[in-house]
C-alpha cells in the first residue's frame, strides 16, 4: 500500500501497473514453492488496485481477477 507515487516517478510515466510490478519483483513474491505468489498493490492517491499473479496462476482468467479486485474495491 502507498499512500502516492513519487513526483518523480509520475514525470518517468510510472503508473500503478508498473509501481505494482516493482514491488513483486523487490519483495520476492514470485519466491513459493509452487510460483504462486500474489501480491495485491493499492495506490490510495489514484484509488487504484493492482493484482500482481506468478506464473504458476498463468490459468486464472482476466475476468476472475477483476472479479476479485471489484470484490475488494
Amino acid at each position: 500500500m502507498e499512500p502516492a507515487l513519487h513526483w518523480m516517478d509520475v514525470v518517468r510515466g510510472v503508473d500503478a501497473r508498473a509501481r505494482a510490478e516493482q514491488a513483486f519483483a523487490r519483495l520476492r513474491v514470485w519466491d513459493t514453492e509452487a510460483n504462486t505468489g500474489v501480491l495485491l498493490y493499492v495506490l490510495l492517491a489514484d484509488h487504484r488496485l493492482e493484482i500482481v499473479a506468478d506464473r504458476g496462476l498463468r490459468g486464472i482468467a482476466p475476468g476472475q481477477w477483476r472479479a476479485v479486485c471489484e470484490t475488494i474495491e
